[in-house]
């Protein structure tokens, strides 16, 4: 109910924040071809509404968060299943990382293959899991560094056909003690709590659940020592 409650007025400050920033970005670039010295003045108001407007998108996906973990838990979260191309979710979740974090090398590194990486699943989905493994992945790396997308594709004992999806990142890792829990709800791994990486703990929960539905898997590989960094490995048939 709270979420539900909070929905509305974010979006409408959402709305309208961004038409003021797309109204004033008009504005500024001819005001100051004529007036140069309204730069000066200007520049800090357009600083504050990308503020504005970036923090409120925080806001947003905290509250949808919320509301898709109590679709799950009351079992309301339907998928829209589809043939999907992981490679293409791959190749457009690494493009669209690569353009907003500058600070790491991402890159995505798909095994060739004699067939397709198609799964049976929701597209929105999955393009959801992985995106939030490349974000955690370029969050918890704090110094800049590489982040790594590969898909492979093999069978297992049973010989059935599965692909691995793996993120790969060299950053601060995760504690031992930490893992058998990492995927739980609000949990947060303790060498989180002196760092200014902020969370509210259900990315990864929302992750394995949202790969439970299709029917897939997810573990994390990490020494826990710091630059050594972290492997999430996907599942799914």
């Amino acid at each position: 109910i709270t979420a539900h409650e909070f929905r509305t007025p974010l979006t409408i400050i959402l709305a309208n924040s961004q038409f003021a920033l797309r109204a004033l970005r008009r504005r500024t670039n001819k005001l100051t071809e004529q007036v140069p010295e309204l730069s000066e003045v200007l520049r800090p108001i357009v600083e504050n509404l990308s503020t504005i407007v970036e923090q409120t998108h925080q806001l947003t996906n905290i509250v949808n968060s919320f509301l898709e973990v109590t679709q799950i838990n009351r079992g309301q979260l339907a998928l829209n299943l589809e043939e999907v191309d992981l490679a293409e979710i791959a190749t457009q979740v690494v493009a669209s990382n690569s353009k907003t974090s500058p600070n790491h090398y991402v890159k995505c590194c798909i095994e060739p293959s004699q067939y397709p990486y198609h799964v049976n699943g929701d597209g929105a989905r999955l393009l959801q899991v992985l995106t939030n493994l490349v974000q955690n992945a370029i969050k918890y790396s704090p110094q800049g560094g590489p982040v790594h997308v590969s898909l492979r594709r093999f069978s297992n004992n049973e010989d059935k056909a599965l692909i691995e999806l793996c993120v790969e990142d060299k950053g601060m890792g995760v504690p031992k003690d930490a893992q058998p829990h990492l995927f739980e709800r609000f949990y947060r791994a303790s060498n989180t709590e002196g760092s200014k990486v902020r969370g509210i703990g259900l990315g990864l929960y929302l992750v394995a659940e949202l790969l439970r539905l299709h029917s897939g898997t997810i573990r994390v590989e990490s020494s826990g020592v710091p630059g050594e960094g972290s492997r999430f490995i996907c599942l799914l048939p």
